[in-house]
């Protein structure tokens, strides 16, 4: 049984999609509570299908770290630019991994077409890099961080650093990649947690901390931080207009913000790369507003939010109609679970 009183300990660490959750602009503080309950009982059961909504992003990080890793050095010292057939191939090889033997539910999207743009978003993503890095410091590099660096009961935290690489001034540089259709909004991009988290885990964490081999603590923040939203990489099909509306696009562009520009069809859609002001001076609002949330969480406040989401919920039908009943009724609980919707939770950004 979760245990809300150890959320935020080495037993329980607390991960970005929790924070998602919690404070996110769909998040769910109750639907936290429920999949945590979900998980610590062992409730889960195979699956029946994987959907590409949820390993397309896998399958394009994983593809990502190859070429970064394995081909660093002929990418980067011969100027080698990644060969697409074979990108392509990379990537049917990862979603297949990704899908873990299932079928792959392709729900609206167009085989073809997802296939076109996860090739073009990992080419661009690797080509971006190697005109920016002199060497790569780590790439999906799992961490694991106090938030509160020895207090006597810090936060911990847990996740994965999608990239960390020295550019050629020697600086060090934190990106984290985005494969969703919207474009990191300004106040999440320079105020949002994931950043700041990520940051603090690069000077203070343990990376690969379940690796006796490759256990490290690297001890540097970074200089620079970005959001690389790889869907930008993907070139218009068509002519389009638009209006140029933060201050890295009117950089990519050359004009101000709130112009108009015109791209033709094969023209990128926009930087990808979104460069974050957040600094270390930073981390004393972070640790506030964690603190806050983990706090709610300890104490069992829990508050629903409902809305239109609540439709694509695993768990509205024990939450909607026996969420007011007393949770010692077993047979709320039986209903419970016969209403919850296990493909579900593939939804969910966990």
């Amino acid at each position: 049984m979760w245990s809300n009183q150890q959320f935020g300990t080495l037993a329980d660490p607390v991960r970005q999609s929790d924070l998602n959750e919690l404070a996110g602009g769909y998040g769910c503080a109750r639907r936290l509570a429920y999949r945590k309950e979900f998980d610590a009982d062992g409730l889960a059961r195979p699956r029946e299908r994987a959907r590409i909504s949820t390993i397309l992003g896998t399958a394009v990080h994983a593809v990502i770290a190859y070429y970064l890793t394995e081909l660093w050095a002929p990418l980067k010292l011969r100027q080698r630019e990644p060969d697409e057939r074979q990108v392509r191939d990379a990537f049917a090889n990862e979603l297949a991994l990704a899908a873990e033997g299932l079928p792959i539910d392709w729900q609206k999207t167009n085989r073809d077409a997802a296939t076109d743009e996860a090739t073009a978003m990992i080419l661009g993503a690797v080509a971006s890099v190697v005109a920016r890095a002199r060497s790569i410091v780590l790439v999906e590099a799992p961490f694991l961080v106090e938030l509160d660096v020895g207090a006597k009961e810090p936060y911990v935290f847990k996740g994965t650093i999608d990239l960390a690489y020295e550019g050629e001034d020697g600086r060090l540089h934190l990106a984290d990649w985005k494969t969703g259709v919207q474009k990191p909004h300004p106040i999440v991009l320079h105020h949002g947690y994931q950043l700041g988290i990520y940051a603090h885990a690069l000077e203070h964490g343990t990376l690969w901390p379940d690796d006796a081999t490759r256990q490290t603590v690297l001890g540097r923040y970074p200089d620079t931080m970005s959001i690389v939203h790889l869907r930008n990489f993907v070139p218009y099909k068509r002519k389009t207009t638009k209006t140029v509306g933060t201050r890295d696009e009117a950089a990519f562009y050359t004009v101000d913000v709130g112009a108009k520009v015109v791209c033709l069809a094969g023209d990128p859609r926009g930087p990808a790369w979104f460069t974050s002001g957040r600094t270390s001076e930073d981390m004393a609002r972070l640790r506030h507003s964690v603190r806050m949330l983990v706090a709610m969480v300890r104490m069992g406040h829990m508050p629903e939010r409902i809305g239109e989401h609540c439709s694509r919920c695993p768990f509205r039908g024990q939450c909607l109609e026996q969420g007011h009943l007393d949770r010692a009724d077993a047979r709320k609980a039986d209903r419970a679970l016969a209403a919850i919707d296990l493909d579900g939770l593939d939804e969910l950004d966990f």
